[in-house]
């Protein structure tokens, strides 16, 4: 199974609908409430992170019905979901913002990534540039 010209439009889709809603109006714009450490001072998540990654899980639920998510916030409170990776079928992996630290600290450095992993083997990446309005997929 490999992942269809339609779902990868909808894919590309989801990641700007949310990435307009969820990242884009908190870009420059959080305050200290909306940044939180999780192992360091350098490894940070913002609501912007975790309300993205919300909005992807249940868009890729709408695409790609039975996929796993597994989401770099939600494995950051229960590491057992990284086991899914491993597991047959199909899993998407998502980064709500990667580059945090960059997009907490007003740095235009920072995307959202998104992969689909089928038996084990990645299938399909995506990086979205907010701030460029741009997007680059692997296949």
């Amino acid at each position: 199974m490999s992942v269809s010209d339609a779902e990868q439009s909808a894919l590309i889709d989801a990641v700007r609908t949310v990435a307009r809603a969820e990242i884009t109006p908190r870009f420059r714009a959080l305050s200290d409430e909306d940044v939180d450490e999780k192992s360091s001072a350098e490894d940070l998540v913002t609501i912007a992170d975790k309300r993205a990654e919300v909005a992807l899980t249940a868009a890729v639920k709408d695409i790609l019905p039975g996929a796993r998510v597994v989401g770099e916030e939600a494995v950051a409170a229960d590491k057992s979901i990284l086991d899914d990776v491993a597991k047959p079928g199909r899993t998407v992996i998502i980064d709500p913002i990667d580059g945090t630290w960059n997009f907490a600290n007003g740095v235009a450095v920072f995307g959202v990534i998104l992969a689909v992993i089928e038996d084990g083997e990645t299938v399909m990446g995506l990086l979205y540039d907010r701030v460029g309005y741009d997007w680059v997929v692997a296949r």
